[in-house]
């Protein structure tokens, strides 16, 4: 019995590659369980390049500045005057 690994988006399933009755099956199969392993290797080291390459794009957007910075403060500081509003208008009833 043999165990063949598969990668299926984020979760990693092994599966039983069953041993044939006859030796050349037993071959073929090994053979397909090793053809399917290098292929698992190669899309693995892609994706990890892939990967590699959006975490160096997400760092360089997290070292710039927030372009609506200022606009996000003014409406915070209006924010609280409203809510400062609403809670003189509870504490007057």
């Amino acid at each position: 019995m043999l165990v063949r690994a598969q990668w299926n988006g984020a979760i990693r399933i092994l599966r039983q590659t069953s041993i044939q009755k006859n030796p050349l099956g037993t071959m073929q199969s090994i053979e397909h369980t090793l053809r399917s392993l290098d292929k698992l290797a190669d899309q693995e080291q892609e994706r990890s390049a892939r990967l590699g390459k959006i975490l160096t794009d997400y760092q360089a957007q997290a070292n710039k500045p927030f372009e609506h910075e200022a606009r996000m403060k003014e409406l915070f500081v209006r924010q609280a005057q409203l809510n400062a509003a609403l809670d003189f208008d509870k504490n007057e009833k």
